[in-house]
């Protein structure tokens, strides 16, 4: 089992919820209104934490690279707000 860890401007939520349901990644936990410093500045941030299949993982990072990719493209090459992160992940309870 992955652990995955999105970190986004807020606005962006919907994109990456539709993202997730299309890596059949229907379990998953929203932090809003997170606060962080570095990276791509933005005015609101979530977190998404989700517990995953190594298969899944893999197909959310692809889709959320193409995401990304197109968003950028969309924005004339500015940075865009989008952090993936991925570690084992063990249940004790």
């Amino acid at each position: 089992m992955k652990m995955l860890l999105l970190v986004a401007g807020d606005f962006f939520e919907d994109d990456l919820t539709d993202a997730l349901l299309e890596c059949d990644i229907t379990k998953y936990t929203i932090v809003s209104k997170s606060h962080g410093v570095g990276g791509a500045r933005t005015e609101g941030t979530i977190v998404i934490f989700a517990a995953v299949t190594e298969h899944q993982a893999d197909l959310a990072t692809n889709v959320l690279k193409n995401l990304r990719t197109h968003k950028v493209e969309i924005q004339q090459g500015k940075p865009f707000p989008l952090r993936l992160f991925c570690m084992p992940c063990e249940q004790l309870l």
